[in-house]
């Protein structure tokens, strides 16, 4: 069986990269602007997080998979609480 050779970039040489920096948001998200005992709150607790998940073993893509996870809810949980 031969392989076609196709002429399409890679995904990453199709997205425009300075899109990010004009402040591109994805849809159904929202920009907030965190106080800075915030960000460093929440930078505490993904790095406990990511150690955590390390100490136990797991490999790299897991340990950020857990803190990428740990976000989502608790986004989903502050979202929640912000609801009438």
């Amino acid at each position: 069986m031969t392989e076609r050779a196709t002429n399409k970039p890679p995904l990453a040489a199709k997205f425009d990269f300075r899109l990010l920096r004009r402040g591109l948001v994805p849809r159904s998200t929202e920009k907030i602007t965190l106080p800075e005992g915030a960000k460093e709150h929440l930078g505490a607790l993904a790095l406990d997080i990511f150690i955590h998940a390390s100490n136990h073993g797991q490999v790299f893509q897991e340990a950020l998979l857990a803190v990428y996870l740990s976000g989502l809810n608790h986004g989903a949980a502050s979202a929640k609480e912000t609801r009438p």
